[in-house]
């Protein structure tokens, strides 16, 4: 597993605890590791003013401006990339998360010190690899709001909320506070250059690190995007690979044609199509599914992705770009309607009107999707879900930050969190997944557009049609469509019936978070396709395979220096 981390103590001339395999960048007074394969390109060192600085993930920041940023360090400039930045004094680290939580970091006390890292599960072996059930709780009786940023899915493992610089000194508690704000709103042409800039900034620092860079391929605004994108700012000898999924038995129409046609513009873009058997229905292979951080959004479609990792790897890319965060970040949620009047009367006008044709489109009452919107209703827990799991969710409540976009910025670091399980699964067949739209500066240009500038049941995602008229072919941006994958979940319900109510019986079950014989009812309704709530039974089937995999798991291994760590010096151990 590829993570970073380090530990902080008041005890300098103790052992310190050290993850197994792991390469030290620095070692006095406060140890900073890495764990697996990192490129050069994905950690930037700095020294400068007495003080050190390591940046790690995809970014193009060269160490000279990092030097310059290191003199007054308050909030990191909007580099291109998604990373998280550090900074160690002789007396202090201080840690930067990012604004979307797509690298989410950790912290555990141990001893008279505390460990910090970016993965949870790593951490959870030095408090016990106890999973956490009001974490567990949480998601299964709240799916759709559960936002857990201060907590982890272990036991003893807290969360550093996203967007935070967390100061941790030897011998107190960390502080933590705010160091990033959502960016003021500008006119709708100004904004949409800044989408531009920032995307192309964003797929240019993956092109300078892949020589082979695949993306997914849909035919739709954001893989489209994307994958011309890449195509655009790659120089040989790097070159860049289409996938496309498609039923096995089905060769046209659909994405299928709009990729095709998309492909066919370009001269510099190799077309992979992955066909889906029935082998690679949702529900399918679950037991396969390895250890990760938390519930993957993947769990379900494990065995399509599985498919997908399988032959990306064997035409040899091992770095992929997906469209994650596309929809979250571009298409305005509704809680927008709900917004302060001091918007002004012509932009509340327009959220009403919006909302009223959505409501249309949808064929539902419009005054009645109004009124869920103006005062929308508490989330229900489903069905199955016991009385203690409701208590453990409220006694494990975390409340975000409050903010003017709550609505958007909240479902971006949803899906960001989330999607580091699937990086991680990704990671065990050698593909390094990555979602431009996770950038900071992409979040922060895309929440510069006005609420009402983000589209409408008749102007879909314009921030992107606008910002890439020149890059997506005109069939691409008159495109309203999405494929729709409900008929597949049916039917892989269906022929997966029986393993998939073998998993109630299992960690939530004993745990007495879910009454098995109701779940099970819902079950076997969606097998039989009667109408079935699919988004809160799989997310209870997901955190039941999370959960199986993580006790199965060994824990991750841990050991102890036995070197002393020196004095300060204000230079890192570098590796070689």
């Amino acid at each position: 597993m590829r993570w970073f981390g380090g530990h902080v103590t008041n005890t300098p001339a103790a052992p310190f605890p050290r993850p197994h395999g792991a390469r030290l960048l620095t070692e006095s007074p406060h140890p900073v590791w890495t764990v697996g394969e990192w490129s050069g390109r994905e950690t930037t060192h700095a020294s400068a003013h007495g003080r050190e600085a390591i940046i790690f993930g995809v970014h193009a920041v060269p160490s000279q401006a990092v030097a310059s940023w290191l003199r007054d360090f308050h909030a990191p400039p909007a580099w291109p990339g998604c990373y998280t930045v550090v900074v160690c004094d002789p007396d202090e680290i201080t840690v930067f998360t990012d604004p979307a939580h797509a690298v989410p970091i950790y912290c555990t006390e141990l001893g008279g010190g505390l460990v910090w890292g970016s993965s949870s599960r790593a951490l959870a072996a030095l408090a016990g690899s106890r999973i956490n059930p009001a974490w567990v709780a949480g998601a299964i009786s709240r799916p759709i709001s559960f936002r857990p940023e201060r907590q982890s899915a272990f036991s003893g493992v807290n969360a550093i909320a996203p967007g935070h610089r967390v100061t941790l000194r030897p011998g107190r508690r960390p502080r933590s506070r705010p160091w990033w704000r959502i960016p003021r709103l500008l006119p709708a042409r100004e904004a949409a250059w800044g989408l531009r800039s920032a995307l192309e900034d964003a797929v240019a620092a993956r092109t300078a690190i892949a020589q082979h860079l695949s993306c997914d391929l849909s035919g739709g605004l954001d893989s489209t995007t994307l994958c011309l994108l890449a195509a655009d700012h790659a120089r040989p000898p790097a070159r860049v690979t289409a996938l496309t999924v498609r039923p096995a038995a089905v060769d046209s129409g659909g994405d299928l044609d709009y990729a095709r046609a998309i492909v066919r513009e370009r001269g510099d873009i190799s077309h992979v199509l992955l066909p889906l058997g029935t082998g690679c229905d949702p529900y399918a292979a679950l037991r396969e599914i390895g250890p990760t951080d938390e519930p993957a959004p993947t769990t379900i479609t494990y065995a399509r992705h599985r498919a997908a990792y399988q032959t990306l790897s064997s035409i040899g890319s091992r770095h992929h770009i997906t469209g994650d965060g596309g929809d979250a970040l571009l298409i305005p949620p509704p809680s927008a309607l709900t917004g302060p009047m001091s918007q002004g009367p012509h932009h509340y006008l327009r959220h009403f009107v919006n909302e009223y044709g959505r409501a249309k489109l949808n064929r539902t009452s419009p005054w009645s999707h109004l009124r869920g919107l103006i005062m929308p209703p508490p989330e229900q827990p489903p069905a199955w879900v016991t009385r203690r799991a409701q208590d453990l969710t409220a006694i494990g409540a975390d409340k975000g930050d409050d903010g003017e976009d709550t609505g958007t910025l909240a479902e971006i670091r949803t899906t960001a969190r989330t999607a580091q399980a699937d990086t991680q699964i990704a990671a065990a067949w050698g593909i390094r997944l990555d979602a431009p739209f996770f950038d900071r500066a992409v979040i922060e240009a895309a929440l510069r557009f006005h609420p009402v500038d983000r589209g409408s049941p008749w102007n879909y995602k314009p921030q992107i049609t606008v910002a890439m008229a020149d890059v997506l072919p005109a069939l691409v941006r008159r495109r309203h469509t999405k494929g729709d994958t409900t008929a597949d979940h049916y039917r892989g319900l269906r022929h997966h019936l029986t393993e998939t109510r073998d998993l109630t019986e299992g960690w939530l079950a004993g745990h007495g978070l879910i009454d098995t014989q109701r779940l099970n009812a819902a079950l076997g309704n969606g097998a039989t396709g009667l109408p079935a709530p699919f988004g809160s039974v799989e997310a209870a089937i997901a955190a039941e395979v999370w959960a199986r995999a993580v006790t199965a798991a060994t824990p991750i291994a841990w050991t102890y220096s036995t070197a002393q760590p020196g004095n300060f010096n204000g230079r890192l151990r570098h590796r070689p």
